[in-house]
Order: C-alpha cells, then structure tokens, then sequence
C-alpha cells in the first residue's frame, strides 16, 4: 500500500483585526446565512477563501484554533464553525477520547455548528489573544475536507460572504506488520524483530506520523512501544528493529523453547488508528539451549 506524506502540525487559522475591515460590507446575519459554498471553499489560488492545509490521515484528531476581533472589551463575538469530511467535538490526547459535537446543523454538503468565545486568553506565536475559539476535528475516509469559520460581532455584524479555513486532502492510516514470521537465539541473547510500516513518504514527511505507538503481546503479556522517525530505516518499506526485547533463558537446559509475539495495534501521534496486516500479526522465536559441553579428561 503506497501512503503520502504531509508534515501536520497544530493549525491556528490568523482571523486577527476583523475590526479594520468591518465597514459597509457589513450585515447583520440571519438564521439562512450560509457562506459555506463551493466557491468559498475552494482553495484562494482558484478564487476561493481556503488555504491549502495539507494532508491529514483518515481517522487522526486536529485542533483548529482562531482569535477574533480583539476590540470588542469584555463582549464575546460568536464562531460559526464549518467541517466537511469529518467531525466536529472535543479529544482528550491523555486518554485517546473522543466526544462528537452535539446541537451541529446540516449545512450544504458539511455539518456547522455556533460556539461561544473562550473564556480567557490564548497564546499563539508568543502573543496572548482574547476573543477566541477551537475546535477539534476527526477526520473521516472521505477524499478531502474542509475546515472553516466565520465570526460574528456580539452586535450580530458579520464580513459578508467571507469564511477563512483550510482545504485538506486525505492519507490513509498507517499499517504494520512483523516483517518475519520466525527467529532463532541462543539462550540469553537478547533479540530483536523486524516491524515493517508502510510509510512513503511521497513529496511528504513522515513528520505527519511519528511518533507512532506499538502495541503488542510477548506470550499474553500486553506491551507498548514508540516509534520515533530517527529510529527507522530510510527506505520503504520502513523497517524498525525492537531490539530491546530481553535475553531468553531456556527454563530447562536441554531443550529448546519457543515464544511469541503479538501485533495488536498500531496509533499515529494525532490518535489515528492504523492496521495490522492480516497473516503478518505474529511472531515466534526458539531459543535453542546452550551445548552442555561435558568435563575434559587428560589421559
């Protein structure tokens, strides 16, 4: 399976000194207001409002963050938030949870939904501002998606026909497999597996998915482990050694024993879930006993 690659980072949309251009443009807005059309979302080099945002990975979680107008006091402005092809709600990256958006409207092709301004303050670059709003997005398995917003005034003023966002378009989720069925050692040497991941990192960076996180089982034990990009190969299919895997010790020293190793799952560092090749899960290494060399005897 051949992926793309976009470096994905934490997205803030600039909406700053919306007061400078709230002028005779202006209108109050109405419930059918609904500048979430196909011209508006089309990316600014072909006359739309979007900016190109890259490739995100079906399934992965992305936060949007946009201050308003900074000249308002203490009032709030509102933030009608648009998505197409995907999810809007809040997650939780300590837990992995993910809660959808309730009260979200259908709109044209995508779903929106008004949020209040933040309480407080944000800091983005290095500078704090107030009057400010985030969403989370779940990406889904659609080809491309799109991410707006626009802000109306705590007096319900609006820039007419003006959204700011970003375009996207979709990788798919990264997949895993052990890159060999079997392995031998001698006992007590410590062991190392090959897991291959299908990363291509097409005109990309493979920035969009590492760290990645491992989960597997050594004979039933349930284990993690990171991936970093520095500890993977440079070529496809991109090949990480576990090689932090105990020396086995056979428990009796005339035999030979076997254990087992068990993919179970595979995240990108934005929560994607990736897969595990099916037929290529599972790993078995013998630890073949050392020789019990007998006594020498000098006639």
């Amino acid at each position: 399976m051949k992926t793309k690659f976009h470096k994905i980072a934490l997205l803030c949309i600039a909406f700053i000194g919306m007061a400078s251009v709230l002028n005779a443009q202006t209108k109050p807005t109405t419930p059918a207001y609904n500048p979430f059309t196909a011209g508006n979302l089309s990316l600014t080099a072909d006359g739309g409002d979007l900016n190109d945002g890259g490739g995100v990975v079906d399934g992965s979680y992305h936060k949007y963050i946009i201050p308003g107008d900074q000249n308002f006091g203490t009032s709030k402005s509102t933030f009608v938030w648009y998505v197409q092809g995907g999810e809007l709600g809040t997650y939780d990256a300590g837990t992995g949870t993910w809660t959808a958006a309730t009260g979200t409207a259908v709109t044209g092709s995508g779903k929106s939904k008004e949020y209040t301004a933040e309480d407080g303050t944000v800091t983005i670059g290095g500078t704090d501002y107030k009057n400010w709003s985030e969403v989370w997005v779940k990406w889904d398995n659609a080809s491309e998606g799109y991410i707006a917003v626009y802000e109306v005034s705590p007096n319900m003023c609006i820039v007419d026909d003006q959204i700011i966002g970003y375009k996207v378009s979709k990788l798919n989720a990264v997949e895993a497999w052990f890159a060999q069925a079997t392995s031998e050692a001698c006992s007590g040497d410590d062991v190392s597996f090959e897991i291959g991941l299908s990363i291509d990192p097409d005109g990309g960076s493979e920035d969009s998915y590492y760290p990645l996180t491992v989960s597997y089982t050594e004979d039933g034990t349930a284990k993690t482990v990171t991936i970093t990009k520095d500890k993977v190969s440079v070529d496809a299919p991109y090949i990480f050694n576990l090689d932090k895997v105990p020396g086995f010790t056979v428990a009796d020293v005339n035999a030979d024993e076997k254990h087992t190793f068990v993919l179970t799952g595979v995240t990108d560092k934005n929560g994607a879930v990736g897969t595990i090749t099916g037929g290529k899960e599972q790993h078995e290494i013998t630890i073949h006993h050392l020789p019990q060399t007998g006594a020498m005897v000098q006639n």
